[in-house]
């Protein structure tokens, strides 16, 4: 059975949903310095494990003398990593005659190495060791190509969505009142959560229009206090405000097939799935102006904002709540949809993933 040594972050649950499909056909022995249990597919797969001993991106370096031994010991037919800024140059940086491919996610290639010198010149040296790269959007892939990648090397597909775990939105469940908004994204700065909550009190108070506004999510305790404490200082009129955190899968479900329109308005991202799990459920979205976004949500079959603005944000509202009464948002519905499942189709894609494993 072939052997893929994967050198990544066992805490990412996208990492683990990536290579499940796999677990069958090759045998998996893990590298990382985020270290996590793994689940029961994985169960009897070989962890290797670096300590943490500075947690800056210095342990990476440290990390190497230990990688290529284990290299050395494990002789794997292929070494696959995953996140570019770290466990991607990591991977690139032993010595071996063994295949390399690397998985991008997003942050990792949007981040750090669009503002540091440094990574930039990293990448550009180092990058050119691995013999096929994953990207998850076109942009990424461009961005890639202007870091020293080969275009022809490079593969944009990503883990999708399991299109059978949702429930699909029908007409009728939005013609009612009020208009319901959902918050979708956890709450690190790059969110902008605290914006889409100035923006609602902005709506609230300018438009009449009956609606409610759910933010789920997850983030640190400070992240949290900070939210509630600006939720409860803003006024929001007759409005309402349902500040709920993570929710498991089925909760997740119900929300989705109850609240009309979706927000999501980072900074920067990769291929947001939470944003594309709603898109195929069918509720409209209204969608920062950035790269990522532009390549999912396409003209008229969503709301564009500037994340930065909450005037814009506002306006971007009542937009969306015109649309969602208009006779055109059963056709958005069905364009975002197909996209999705064209583009974004869970069991299609690991099939890819696996195909790239086999020809190696």
């Amino acid at each position: 059975m072939k052997k893929i040594l994967l050198l990544g972050p066992l805490t990412s649950g996208h990492l683990q949903k990536w290579i499940s499909p796999c677990y069958k056909d090759f045998e998996f022995v893990f590298f990382t310095l985020h270290d996590s249990i793994l689940p029961d597919n994985f169960s009897a797969s070989k962890v290797y494990r670096f300590p943490r001993i500075t947690n800056t991106r210095l342990d990476f370096l440290l990390a190497i003398p230990y990688l290529q031994y284990v290299v050395f010991k494990c002789q794997p037919n292929i070494i696959y990593s995953s996140f570019l800024s770290s466990y991607g140059l990591l991977g690139a940086s032993i010595f071996t005659r063994v295949s390399r491919i690397l998985a991008t996610w997003g942050t990792d290639v949007n981040g750090k190495p669009q503002s540091s010198w440094v990574l930039k010149l990293l990448i550009n040296r180092l990058i050119k060791n691995y013999c096929w790269i994953n990207a998850p959007a076109e942009h990424i892939k461009d961005k890639l190509i202007k870091l020293g990648a080969k275009a022809d090397l490079i593969s944009v597909f990503q883990y999708g969505i399991d299109i059978s775990q949702y429930p699909i939105k029908t007409e009728a469940l939005n013609q009612g009142l009020p208009v319901k908004f959902l918050s979708i994204r956890n709450w690190g700065k790059l969110y902008n959560i605290e914006s889409i909550l100035r923006g609602y009190s902005i709506f609230s108070n300018k438009y009449n229009v009956s609606s409610e506004l759910t933010i789920i999510g997850k983030g640190t305790d400070s992240e949290e206090r900070s939210l509630i404490t600006l939720m409860e200082s803003l006024d929001f009129n007759s409005s309402k405000v349902n500040f709920v955190g993570f929710v498991d899968r089925d909760s997740l479900n119900n929300l989705l097939l109850s609240n009309d329109v979706v927000i999501s308005i980072p900074s920067m991202d990769g291929t947001p799935l939470s944003l594309l799990e709603s898109m195929y459920v069918g509720l409209l979205p209204i969608v920062s102006n950035i790269d990522a976004n532009i390549e999912w949500v396409h003209e008229n079959c969503g709301v564009y904002t500037a994340y930065d603005d909450v005037y814009d944000v506002a306006n971007s509202l009542f937009v969306a709540t015109g649309l969602i009464k208009s006779n055109v948002i059963s056709s958005i519905q069905e364009k975002n949809r197909n996209l999705v499942i064209k583009k974004a189709d869970y069991s299609t894609n690991t099939k890819k993933l696996k195909r790239v494993f086999d020809n190696l």
